[in-house]
């Protein structure tokens, strides 16, 4: 007999029972009736020991302890039934290579290999496992997984139950729970529903009305960032040109342009961020206006990130290439029309201008009309420009009221300066011969 002779991780007591009395024998202990022989070990182990009676006959009897296990458990893994985000529930399976023993609250499986427990809120904790043999071992499982996933402005009716509430039994007459949201500046509870205020997470603490039973459930708020799948942005640029054999875009040194991003109307998050390889070649901002500095390539990386989602991010190629001459010739003659139209006629003026001034002062006074000479330049320079806004076709331009302005002050300048030399020059002359 072996006692016990299921597996322990203590002793094992091996008796050997006779019909009739024995001797005693080394190493193992003697009954009072004499009719039996036992030995206790701590260890596994097997042998044969040689049992006699009073007569001396002799008998050989083999023995085998094989059910000693002091090591503690191998768990082999601990498996969650799911480890995306879900309003579900969450089973945890312990699963080991040996049997175990039942453990409160977990259902052991049919071969007693592993233990399982459904879980429908987050929890993290240990559980004792032990062998059949009662060692012991501290497994850790952690569920932080239970949740609602929400998009911001989005409602979802409690009547539709989000959180997967069950009542035993299904038909109680008192169904009635209390919603509480832990932060209102994420997630609002308003007229039965769930309404998604801004991104983040939010505890939403759920209480059966009738007894002191409580559930969290956590909701997480995010952004929707969609981009149109045919068409991702739109450039804007007077003279682009898109090679699809290089997947580049060709644009001209000089000439600004804008790069959209194309959301779609259910985006809630609709900001980019633009940065340039190359800022010698060309700059570009947030607002995701460029403005090519010279000529070459360049590659502009457009991220879009909440700090929640994964971001996005794609990049553009540019070749940003030479203004032909022709064209830089077409700008020279426009700068030239400017110049006589605006800057030339303006100088005239401030000719007129000045000498008018000049005669309807005297030489003491002339002086005070300097600032009005100003003021009447840049008055008249602004007029024309507003006028321009009542003819059809055309439009004022602050440009062209500094450029009109400059042109005016020019001459006015030169004038005044020409003058007070005069005067300087006259009084000069006056003071030497007052010495004579």
């Amino acid at each position: 007999k072996y006692s016990p002779s299921e597996p322990t991780n203590g002793e094992v007591v091996v008796t050997i029972e006779s019909s009739e009395e024995l001797k005693e024998v080394e190493g193992w202990t003697l009954s009072e009736d004499k009719k039996s022989l036992s030995k206790t070990f701590t260890e596994n182990t097997e042998g044969t020991v040689v049992v006699s009676d009073k007569a001396g006959n002799e008998i050989s009897v083999d023995y085998k302890v094989d059910n000693i296990d002091k090591e503690v458990p191998t768990i082999n893994e601990v498996k969650y039934s799911t480890t995306e985000k879900t309003n579900g529930e969450v089973v945890v399976t312990i699963e080991s290579s040996e049997e175990l023993k039942e453990v409160e609250g977990w259902t052991l499986s049919e071969d007693k290999k592993s233990l399982s427990k459904i879980f429908n809120e987050n929890a993290n904790g240990t559980v004792i496992v032990s062998d059949l043999a009662g060692n012991e071992i501290s497994v850790d499982y952690n569920i932080n997984n239970l949740s609602i996933e929400m998009s911001v402005n989005q409602s979802i009716k409690l009547s539709k139950n989000p959180f997967n509430i069950s009542f035993i039994p299904e038909d109680a007459t008192n169904q009635n729970l209390i919603f509480v949201s832990k932060d209102t500046n994420v997630l609002r509870i308003e007229n039965g529903s769930l309404k998604a205020i801004g991104i983040g997470t939010a505890n939403v603490e759920i209480t059966f009305e009738d007894k002191n039973i409580k559930k969290e459930v956590e909701v997480r708020v995010k952004n929707i960032i969609e981009l149109n799948e045919e068409r991702l942005y739109d450039i804007n640029q007077e003279y682009l040109e898109y090679n699809s054999k290089d997947n580049i875009y060709r644009i001209r040194n000089g000439y600004s342009g804008r790069i959209n991003c194309n959301f779609t109307e259910a985006s809630t998050y609709t900001t980019a961020t633009f940065t340039s390889s190359d800022t010698s070649v060309l700059l570009v901002g947030n607002d995701g206006v460029f403005t090519p500095i010279k000529t070459g390539k360049v590659t502009i990386t457009v991220t879009i990130d909440d700090g929640v989602l994964e971001p996005i991010v794609y990049t553009i190629d540019f070749e940003v290439e030479k203004t032909p001459f022709i064209e830089d010739l077409v700008s020279f003659f426009y700068m030239v029309r400017k110049g006589i139209g605006h800057f030339g006629a303006f100088l005239v003026l401030g000719i007129l201008g000045s000498f008018g001034l000049l005669l309807m002062f005297d030489k003491k006074k002339w002086i005070f009309s300097i600032p009005l000479n100003i003021v009447l330049g840049f008055g008249i320079a602004g007029l024309t420009e507003h006028i321009q806004t009542f003819v059809p076709g055309r439009s004022g331009n602050w440009d062209d009221v500094w450029l009109d302005f400059s042109g005016f002050m020019t001459a006015a300048s030169i004038i005044t300066v020409m003058i007070l030399l005069i005067y300087f020059h006259k009084y000069i002359k006056c003071c030497k011969n007052k010495k004579l």
